[in-house]
């Protein structure tokens, strides 16, 4: 990136302190990638789920993230390989898009195709993060117990302390 030198002439601009930076647009873009749109005549933000709305999200999409973690799970997550997904969640999917773009799934459901299809990817491009991240930890969990031993593991009982098992003396300091 190049930066301006102060005119060497100008003692007061080699003097004032550089103005402080303000963040790029790329930079906001994926701190906070809400979108607007205007769909169906209707003005409206699709907006990435915040953290304490995901987390209900989360519980609410359980079905879906599993579907997505086991389409991506060996391969790079890819929109072709997600969307197919949609239909078979088609209330679900409904309803967190109405969610994100603050609108009632009845009127996301009688959108027509065009209009619909781009509010389900714009939806899905503001909040894919969350989607792609939710799967996989589904399909890192699953790949962990996958890697387990067959079998029950368990470390063996500690000791409970001032056992009868104990080496040390109760009475003795420890000269270490």
């Amino acid at each position: 990136m190049a930066t301006r030198l102060p005119d060497p002439g100008n003692n007061a601009a080699a003097s004032a302190p550089p103005p402080a930076a303000a963040p790029a647009a790329d930079e906001v873009a994926i701190l906070m990638p809400d979108v607007p749109l205007v769909v169906g005549g209707r003005s409206l933000v699709v907006r990435e789920y915040r953290f304490g709305e995901s987390l209900e999200v989360s519980a609410m999409a359980a079905p879906l993230i599993a579907d997505i973690a086991r389409a991506i799970a060996d391969a790079v997550p890819r929109y072709d390989q997600v969307r197919p997904l949609f239909a078979g969640h088609r209330e679900l999917v409904l309803a967190l898009v109405a969610r994100a773009a603050d609108v009632e799934p009845g009127w996301v459901a009688q959108l027509g195709r065009a209009e619909g299809e781009l509010l389900v990817n714009t939806w899905f491009t503001v909040n894919c993060g969350f989607f792609v991240h939710e799967a996989a930890v589904l399909a890192l969990d699953a790949r962990r117990h996958e890697a387990a031993p067959a079998g029950h593991r368990s470390s063996s009982p500690s000791p409970a302390p001032a056992s009868a098992d104990s080496t040390s003396s109760g009475g003795t300091p420890n000269d270490s």
